[in-house]
């Protein structure tokens, strides 16, 4: 396990900013942390990259207890790098700042200008290599920051809002980049985003946080409710503009401007020659991938949204299904789908 949380808080003052009962989150993994403003997204991440010390509770590392002592930490800061929603470099060469942190860690001279080539080829900002980083744009000094964070080889970055205020062609670049430092290099990762877009394109599991607490810690398929509609004692859900699912009104009292999280596990996959067994509706997808997840099988399928499904191993068996195959897919409405974001 790469950290363990267990009732930890942060409070300034009177007022308690976080307060989180249990939390795990796996090596490897990557996820999407999203929630309001103010509901406490930054400051998991400063207590996750040992730069803010929780008020109380526990927090483990790599399996191993956090001892908040000078040199504990100084070691622990090695492995873990944060990038700031923004990021501040240093006067000088894009150069320097990159190879900043091999400096501090006393890496040779030889080796530190291998590895800031290599970054700086890595996040496409080669031909900046000797560029004044004071003159570049907002999406360019992003990706510098990237390759600062890259160069040390941290163990797992933390991304506080990654993709805001950079043009669309940096943030598929900053996605693109994260995406591969995951799957290449095996960086854990784990960053806060209020882009539910970006949440489901590249999250293993998505985190929400509201008033501070944890609201869900689940696996992908976050989506808006872009309108709703009752009828009778019944509804009408569109999600992310292209689903429609129709059925009996859960909680009346959800608000129209929500968000709806739909559980891979609890989620039927079918071939569409053969209807479900339960008195629900269903929507027709195509397979699109399938991949070992775990002890199970993970299926992306196209249903006009991207729809991520987790099957067992035995299920998964039992169905034949394969890539390109013509699906159904099912789920039943559940209280705690709908959040706010």
């Amino acid at each position: 396990m790469l950290y363990s949380i267990q009732n930890l808080k942060r409070s300034h003052g009177q007022t308690t900013i976080l307060d989180i009962d249990s939390l795990e989150i796996q090596a490897g993994k990557v996820y999407a942390l999203i929630g309001p403003n103010g509901a406490g997204k930054t400051t998991l991440l400063n207590i996750l990259a040992f730069l803010d010390l929780p008020s109380s509770g526990e927090l483990s590392f790599q399996g191993e207890a956090v001892q908040y002592h000078p040199r504990v930490l100084q070691r622990l800061r090695q492995k873990v790098v944060q990038l700031d929603q923004y990021p501040i470099l240093f006067s000088g060469s894009v150069r320097k700042n990159v190879e900043y942190g091999l400096k501090v860690r006393k890496v040779e001279r030889k080796k530190r200008q291998l590895m800031v080539e290599k970054v700086l080829a890595l996040v496409g900002m080669s031909r900046f290599i000797n560029a004044d980083a004071r003159t570049l744009s907002g999406g360019e000094t992003k990706r510098v920051a990237l390759a600062r964070a890259l160069a040390v080889e941290p163990d797992v970055l933390l991304c506080d809002e990654p993709t805001a205020n950079v043009d669309a062609e940096n943030q598929q670049i900053i996605l693109d980049i994260l995406k591969d430092c995951n799957s290449e290099k095996k960086v854990s990762l784990l960053f806060a985003t209020h882009s539910l877009s970006d949440a489901a394109r590249l999250a293993d599991h998505t985190i929400v946080l509201q008033n501070g607490r944890l609201a869900q810690a689940r696996k992908t398929n976050v989506f808006t409710i872009e309108h709703q509609e009752y009828r009778g004692s019944g509804s009408i859900w569109r999600i992310g503009g292209s689903l429609e699912y129709s059925q009996e009104v859960v909680d009346p009292g959800v608000p129209y401007a929500s968000h709806v999280h739909l559980d891979p596990e609890k989620i039927t996959c079918f071939p569409i020659d053969e209807l479900p067994n339960v008195d629900v509706p269903f929507w027709q997808g195509t397979i699109r991938k399938i991949e070992r997840h775990g002890k199970g099988i993970r299926l992306s399928v196209d249903c006009g949204v991207a729809l991520q499904i987790m099957m067992s191993l035995e299920d998964y068996t039992s169905t034949n299904l394969h890539v390109e195959q013509q699906v159904g897919v099912s789920f039943r409405l559940t209280p705690d789908m709908f959040f706010n974001v």
